[in-house]
């Protein structure tokens, strides 16, 4: 028999307050309540934040993984039947991937990430402009972050640059 323990979820972004009560059980089958089918486990949560971060190649903030179990448990909660099936789609696909090498992953979710983010872009549901946003912010950090190097080379090569007079 399995056990229960019942968990109450942290307060859900994007503007629903209230705590919701949802059950896990011992195989992982975190359900919310009855209302969806299929159920929205934490190892579906935890697949769809893998596949999302290693077809982006980045790490999602604690911010960011917290905002994604959010945007996950309101779709689940609203019935969002494109939402559920575009998650269980990108799990499903995604299982045989989990199982490559690191370095595999890494190369594929490297050749991948232009179709993924082409996709992303013609998407209209709430996940899918989350993960684009996610994908922009990192790309606007990681442009940042060139710029300022490159900046920094400029700046030295200058400093000792013969004509200097250093």
């Amino acid at each position: 028999m399995k056990s229960m323990i019942i968990v109450m979820a942290m307060t859900v972004v994007f503007g629903i307050g209230a705590a919701a009560s949802i059950s896990i059980q011992q195989d992982e089958e975190l359900l919310l309540g009855d209302i969806a089918q299929p159920a929205l486990t934490q190892e579906t949560i935890d697949e769809f934040a893998d596949s999302v971060e290693t077809l982006l190649g980045v790490r999602l903030s604690e911010e960011q993984a917290s905002e994604l179990h959010g945007l996950l448990m309101r779709t689940w909660r609203l019935r969002d039947e494109r939402g559920i099936n575009m998650v269980m789609e990108s799990v499903e696909s995604w299982r045989p991937v989990r199982g490559l090498p690191p370095r595999e992953r890494a190369e594929l979710a490297t050749r991948m990430r232009p179709e993924v983010i082409a996709h992303l872009r013609s998407g209209h549901g709430e996940i899918t402009q989350w993960v684009l946003s996610v994908h922009e912010a990192t790309a606007a950090q990681r442009g940042a972050a060139t710029a300022a190097a490159a900046a920094a080379a400029a700046a030295d090569r200058e400093k000792f640059s013969p004509c200097s007079g250093t």
